[in-house]
């Protein structure tokens, strides 16, 4: 929970749920907010979102799987990212954590909502700050492949030029691109 106004915070996630679901993306439903004030203005919220009977986080989910399902879950999920992006909504925090996984349909569902934004256009930055987030967290809990993120990556539809901000991106943010020479022609850093 973050201070904020509280009640204009959870309308803001409410629209933006209702809005991504009417767009085909998964979220889970908005229930209610827990709100405590202590001055005008000033309080934090706690969103209260529906159960989602056998969906665990990304973060968690993905580690568990053997190499040889991992490379069309990353496909699935590349999609899923593209789907997102292709909706115009900017993710602040589009994390391994932030992403619930069905395990008896394998559908995403986004969540953290709440730092996010529809553009009427995507910002060209925006997506491959996405990706390198997603490629950071999921190497931190399981040792991406230079094979594995190249599927990721053509899945996504990402063009060279995309390759190539991600990996700009991926370098401002977390440091050297842990893949050189497997994914990319050149080192743009």
């Amino acid at each position: 929970s973050t201070p904020s106004n509280s009640s204009a915070a959870s309308d803001v996630y409410k629209r933006q749920a209702l809005k991504l679901f009417s767009l085909g993306i998964p979220v889970p439903q908005p229930f209610a907010v827990l709100e405590r004030r202590w001055f005008p203005g000033m309080g934090e919220s706690i969103l209260v979102l529906g159960y989602l009977e056998g969906c665990e986080r990304l973060s968690k989910v993905f580690p568990s799987l053997g190499r040889d399902e991992r490379g069309p879950f990353l496909e699935r999920l590349a999609r899923f990212a593209k789907r997102l992006h292709s909706t115009c909504f900017c993710h602040s925090d589009l994390w391994a954590k932030n992403i619930l996984v069905e395990a008896n349909k394998g559908t995403f569902f986004v969540v953290d909502l709440d730092g996010g934004f529809f553009s009427c256009m995507l910002p060209p930055f925006r997506a491959p700050v996405n990706l390198a987030q997603l490629l950071f967290s999921l190497n931190g809990s399981s040792s991406l492949t230079g094979k594995e993120v190249k599927l990721f990556l053509r899945a996504y539809g990402a063009s060279t030029r995309m390759e190539v901000r991600t990996i700009r991106a991926y370098h401002r943010k977390f440091g050297p691109w842990p893949w050189k020479g497997e994914v990319c022609w050149q080192d743009p850093c």
